[in-house]
């Protein structure tokens, strides 16, 4: 305002310099409406942009919550205790009870315990009923129960177990693994990524239910499959991959990861 006020008093004649003329009055109003135009889209512009910033920043923030989640639990899936959907969409694991395998060596000492129901950890026992993996062979084996054991006797050592080896069932390695009692499902279903839960004893694995949603606004990346999962063998890893895009607001960003998972039972 002080640069037009000197513009005018330097125009005015010396007959108009008691007050604003209407012309005058109009030419502030305009410029005043130009400058008012140009800081309000300057304005609008960074309101967009910093909305945007914000989207992204949530869509990252779920998505890694998401993909952190699904990391830590494949890390611990039982050997070849892995399923996924034929369109991709599902994937159920069976878990290693990490807590329980602290105290052992997770080997037992018997060259081929086959038919026969107790077997003896280099370490130490575990407590009664607790339920053990030996050479699982593949989802289908460990669903089943027919690789799974439970334990009878209660922080003994040699385990006894509740019913003998199956043929063909003793690991090369002499390994086994502690099972957690609940085996776990992701699962997507139209827009929304779920994770199920499943109890699991020496009969099997039960019915996944109780569904909670871990991600929501999720799609395909590229039409990838969500879940892929490749079988290991004797000179590498068995491997995890997932795909999966969240969009909110407009923005969207792709999520990938490649998990490698224990491949000796």
């Amino acid at each position: 305002m002080q640069f037009l006020n000197s513009f005018f008093s330097a125009w005015r004649r010396p007959s108009q310099q008691a007050g604003f003329t209407l012309l005058e009055i109009m030419i502030v109003m305009v410029l005043l409406a130009v400058v008012g135009t140009a800081g309000s889209e300057f304005i609008s512009q960074a309101f967009l942009g910093f909305a945007d910033t914000e989207a992204r920043t949530q869509i990252y923030e779920e998505g890694k919550t998401a993909l952190v989640r699904l990391e830590k639990e494949i890390h611990l899936a039982v050997p070849n205790a892995v399923d996924i959907s034929a369109d991709g969409t599902t994937m159920s694991l069976g878990l290693i009870d990490e807590v329980a395998m602290r105290s052992l060596f997770g080997r037992y000492t018997e060259e081929d315990p086959t038919a026969t129901n107790s077997i003896t950890d280099h370490t130490a026992g575990l407590p009664l009923n607790s339920l053990i993996s030996v050479y699982n062979s593949n989802w289908s084996s460990f669903a089943s129960g027919s690789r799974i054991y439970a334990v009878t006797s209660n922080n003994s050592n040699p385990m006894i177990l509740d019913s003998s080896i199956a043929s063909g069932a003793a690991s090369p390695y002499q390994r086994f693994y502690v099972v957690r009692d609940k085996a776990i499902q992701y699962q997507v279903s139209g827009t929304t990524m779920y994770r199920l839960t499943a109890s699991v004893d020496s009969s099997g694995v039960g019915t996944f239910a109780t569904a909670k949603p871990i991600a929501k606004n999720v799609s395909q990346t590229d039409s990838l499959p969500y879940f892929d999962y490749t079988a290991g063998g004797s000179n590498k890893n068995a491997r995890v991959a997932i795909h999966f895009t969240l969009t909110t607001h407009g923005e969207s960003i792709n999520f990938y990861k490649e998990i490698h998972i224990r491949n000796v039972p």
